[in-house]
This record gives structure tokens, sequence and C-alpha cells, in this order.
């Protein structure tokens, strides 16, 4: 205890002066060595405040989602989410796999009777991950990497007690766009255990200073795989949503009480630990010849038509004018805005505030192009 005590008190001393490379390193030191992760997990959404579950038409719990799947990590950072859902508002119920490995993201969604999903391909983003129903909504440990080696703006929050953990807590902000002056900027604070696998245990993300979700009561234990090695995972989470709208008034607003709250558990006696999971199992499946193989290509075509750059020009700097026409050539294409909606829809991430809510549908349009527009002149 005295040496934990010691080392802390150490990474206390010099965090100030800490650069994103030493920063790495003590998060990777952290991370324990398993080859690869899967395992079964369940949970549900529910509205908790009147307003919500009246409008959606949900019980006296305002139960609106419940949610089953299978969360695969292995640790070259491949991730695949297969999730079954249902909707008691809509009453409808979904089959979905997001899967990303080698740079892409590829997904599908079957929803009730579809014999065949909506096969889409994405550039890599981890935010995909983030939504009702994915255990990656509580597996922070990839996003908060991302975070650390991305162009966002980080400081030191010094070290915390979390039932009776002392963990880093580390501050990231969006970096400004010089053409957007007045764009709501985002913050996220990641409370980290160094001590139990690196993971986060509490994690807020604020637009400006409105506290708009909350990731918190996370519960890690210790396992331990047939070649002696151990991982730390979080086995529990809660994750809450403090954004709502006015109908009457026609505006947001961030209440102190959650407007949504999301529970994930996993199913401990499912985990599977070193399976020796390939590349192929972190793709979308699809048979020669059948429908979801042809929307494939048709996905893999599209993703290399919009987003990648040919090999000899991805050395260049991407100039404004070039993204602006970019997102020009998209916004036209009927195929490419059918595609996105369909990414969006109800059935894929629950429904949540935004279900309800008409305006968000623009202002979602609008955040997804200043993300590619920040993401394009990170070069990421």
């Amino acid at each position: 205890m005295l040496a934990i005590l010691t080392y802390f008190s150490c990474i206390s001393i010099v965090a100030e002066d800490m650069n994103r490379d030493q920063l790495i390193r003590l998060i990777e030191g952290a991370r324990t060595s398993v080859e690869d992760v899967a395992f079964e997990y369940e949970g549900e959404q529910r509205f908790p405040r009147r307003e919500e579950s009246e409008s959606q038409r949900l019980g006296p719990e305002g139960i609106a989602t419940t949610y089953s799947g299978t969360y695969s990590w292995r640790n070259d950072g491949a991730v695949r989410v297969e999730t079954y859902s249902t909707d008691h508002s809509a009453k409808m119920s979904a089959h979905s796999i997001l899967s990303t490995f080698a740079g892409s993201i590829e997904s599908t969604i079957q929803v009730d009777g579809q014999k065949n999903g909506q096969v889409e391909i994405k550039p890599h983003d981890l935010m995909w991950f983030q939504q009702t129903g994915y255990y990656s909504r509580i597996c922070l440990r990839d996003l908060l990497m991302a975070r650390v080696k991305s162009e966002w703006e980080f400081r030191f929050d010094g070290f915390t007690d979390i039932d009776g953990k002392a963990c880093l807590v580390i501050n990231f902000s969006s970096p400004p766009i010089p053409d957007l002056p007045g764009l709501i900027r985002s913050a996220e604070t990641f409370w980290v255990d160094l001590e139990r696998g690196g993971h986060v245990v509490r994690h807020e993300l604020r637009w400006n200073d409105d506290l708009v979700s909350v990731l918190q009561d996370v519960r890690t234990e210790r396992f331990e795989a047939e070649s002696g090695r151990e991982v730390w995972l979080p086995v529990y989470g809660r994750f809450e949503t403090h954004v709502a709208f006015d109908m009457k008034q026609k505006k947001t607003y961030y209440p102190k009480e959650p407007v949504s709250i999301e529970t994930y558990d996993m199913l401990e006696n499912t985990l599977r630990l070193e399976q020796g999971l390939k590349d192929e199992f972190f793709t979308v499946k699809a048979k020669p010849g059948d429908l979801v193989s042809d929307q494939l290509k048709k996905a893999k075509y599209e993703f290399g038509q919009y987003l990648v750059r040919a090999e000899s020009e991805r050395a260049k700097p991407v100039s404004d004018a070039e993204i602006r026409a970019n997102l020009d050539k998209m916004l036209n294409d009927a195929d490419v805005m059918k595609n996105e909606l369909k990414a969006s829809s109800p059935a894929r991430s629950g429904p949540d505030w935004t279900t309800y809510a008409p305006w968000a549908v623009s202002a979602l349009a609008l955040a997804g192009l200043v993300v590619l527009l920040v993401r394009r002149r990170a070069g990421v």
C-alpha cells in the first residue's frame, strides 16, 4: 500500500509537466495484457421524468428500451458489438452489428421481420460506439486513448477518490474552429483508475458549461485467463443524459435530474478470454450472391468514393475548399443521405431525447458536419 501511495504522489508532482507521450505510457502501463475479451450483457434505458415518459407513452417505470448483446474486444483496438433491442414506445425490435477493424467501421441492422439488414461502412470514429444499447457506453479505455492522441486540448486536474480508488482526472476540450467562433465547444472529463486496468470509472461531457451526460457507478472486477494473465473489466455502469427540449419555449435546457438513464450489466458467466479472435470476426458477415453481400459491395464503394483519398494524395494537407466541396458532394447525393438517415434511425440508437424532438435532426446533421470538418483538419 505504501508503494502505491508513493507512486501516486510522484505522479502528482510531475503531472502538470506531463506531455502526451508520457500520459500514453502511463495509461498503457496500467492496462493488462490479455489478447482478447468477449462476453454477453444486458440492460435498459428508462426516462424517469414524467415529461419524457408521457410523451413516449411509456409505463409507470418509464422503460423505453431493453437490450442484450455480445461485446468483443481485441488488444489492437478491434471491437465488435452485436445487440438485440426492443423499443417499447415504437413496439419495434432490432438486431444490429457494429464492428471496427483496420481503419473503418462496418455496420448492419435488421428491424423486425426484415430478411436483410442495411449495411454501411464508415470512417473510423469511436463515437459511433457511444450509442444506447452498446456496452461501449461504459468501456471508455479506447475513447480515452483516442482523446489523448487527438488535437483536443488537455489538462490534469490531479487525483480524486472514487469508492476508495485514487483516480487520475483528465480534462479535454475540443479545439476551436476559427471559421465558427460561436460554435459550442465540448469538454470531456475522465476519471481513470490506474490501479485496476486503467479503466474510466466516471466520465462527464459538457457543452460549454452545461452538463450533457454522465457515466458513473462503474464497477470493475478482476478476471484471470487460463494463461495466467489477468484483466480488469467493467461489469456494471450507469449512463445519464441531462439534455431536454422545451416544446413550448422551443429551446434546449439542461436539467440537474437525469432525462434518461441507461444501465449495463455484464453476464459474468459468459466471459471468454483469449479465444484468438481473427480479423474476419470483426467484419460484417455476408454470403456470396445474397442481398447483404451486394449491399456490402455498395457500401465499400461509397466509403472509397467519398471518404478515402488516393494513396498519393493522403500526405497532402486538406484545404477548406476541398472539405466544403466534399461535404457538398455528400449532401447532394440522395443515396448517401438516405444511408446516413438510416444510420441514425431510432432502431439503432434507441428512443433517446432526439427521437421526439424534431429540432434535433437538423442539429445532429450540423454536428456531424462539424465533426467531419474537425477530423479532416486534424488529418484523421
